[in-house]
């Protein structure tokens, strides 16, 4: 490090360390001219070569792998990750349970009422139609 700030001390204006050079233009591997925009290049997508003839049985004649492997990094969770999931799926389901089960418990006691208070307006009416007289008479006296 010594040796750098020194070099860089001697000649602060043209470091050795800094030889900065421009690429060697060729026109084999590059369409583009030296003198071509920025703005040129990008509306050509940068590329260089378009190949459409796509040939997927060469590429696989050529490539002709005996048998394929690949690795996969398998990411396991830990005790702390997998305390905080469990805690989070509790806490979710109470909620919805919490926004889904009072409707749910209104509407079957709201439905059991209504078929008791039909059975016993039916019983009512089944009074009434076995003894017609008696009921009319008590009906009177009620009244009266």
């Amino acid at each position: 490090m010594k040796k750098s700030k020194e070099i860089y001390d001697l000649n602060p204006d043209n470091p050795p360390w800094f030889n900065v050079r421009s690429l060697d233009y060729n026109t084999t591997f590059s369409r583009f001219q030296p003198n071509t925009s920025i703005s040129e290049i990008v509306q050509k997508i940068m590329i260089e070569q378009w190949n459409s003839l796509i040939s997927y049985d060469q590429f696989y004649e050529s490539c002709a792998p005996t048998y394929c492997t690949y690795s996969q990094r398998i990411y396991k969770k830990n005790i702390f990750e997998t305390m905080i999931m469990l805690l989070s799926l509790i806490g979710g389901l109470i909620f919805a349970l919490r926004l889904i089960v009072p409707p749910l418990v209104n509407f079957v006691f709201n439905s059991l009422t209504r078929t008791k208070k039909e059975q016993n307006q039916t019983q009512g009416n089944r009074y009434s139609d076995i003894y017609p007289i008696g009921s009319k008479n008590a009906i009177r006296t009620n009244v009266s």
